[in-house]
């Protein structure tokens, strides 16, 4: 093969690659801040991550990411600099899209140490209780005057088995993904066992999008995702 065949094939090789690219369907899809196990910004994952690259990539998209606070997240939206939202639900819609089917949940929880033996059947028994939620929760804040908010969820899980606090408030799988990870990180004392306590509504959450058959399409596949258990199989990844 001579210098000439060998630089018309690299040269029909870079076009073909550059149509390819070219025609490359992109969703940018914007996503809360860091919050394991839901959403983890620096390996692109997470639970609803996961979920929606499943969903979607399998007809052939493409899903970019991009992580902001919620008011900059809808803002972003609705300049339409991205086209898909997560956390949504009918409370926050935004009219004139398109919001997908209801596929994911914030359950919060009160968790304490089981050894404590704690009987609470309502908020009104954490009275004389110190309870620990994350950073603008306002979970409790007019009933319970040591009731307290911190920035970082790992240190609410450190704190209850400290026993610096007697409860904490704070969603199902992010207590299971830092309890998890703190077993590997300091060993025993995370395997005490705890007692959860279910007080609180649930948050039912779905996604928000600007082109109605993108959502349909998504709306199908999650399905089909969970019918067949693939679903459970990445939820059991971050949370064993």
């Amino acid at each position: 093969m001579n210098r000439k065949s060998i630089f018309l094939k690299s040269i029909i090789f870079l076009i073909l690659t550059m149509n390819i690219l070219g025609n490359e369907k992109i969703i940018k899809v914007a996503f809360g801040d860091t919050l394991p196990p839901y959403v983890l910004k620096d390996s692109n994952s997470g639970i609803i991550v996961d979920l929606i690259k499943k969903a979607l990539e399998k007809e052939g998209y493409k899903i970019k990411c991009y992580y902001f606070p919620s008011s900059r997240r809808v803002l972003e939206f609705e300049k339409n600099k991205v086209d898909v939202i997560c956390d949504m639900n009918k409370n926050n819609f935004i009219s004139g899209n398109y919001l997908s089917n209801m596929i994911y949940e914030y359950e919060n929880i009160l968790v304490t140490l089981a050894e404590k033996n704690y009987e609470i059947k309502s908020e009104i028994d954490l009275e004389n209780h110190t309870v620990l939620a994350w950073q603008g929760a306002d979970m409790l804040s007019n009933q319970n005057k040591k009731y307290y908010e911190i920035a970082s969820q790992e240190k609410q899980v450190k704190m209850l088995y400290a026993k610096r606090v007697d409860a904490i408030i704070v969603d199902r799988f992010i207590f299971e993904y830092f309890k998890n990870k703190s077993e590997i990180d300091n060993g025993k004392k995370y395997l005490k066992p705890i007692e959860y306590y279910y007080l609180f509504e649930k948050n039912k959450c779905g996604f928000l999008f600007k082109n109605q058959k993108i959502r349909d399409l998504f709306n199908k596949n999650v399905k089909e995702i969970q019918k067949s258990g693939e679903y459970e199989k990445i939820i059991k990844k971050y949370i064993k």
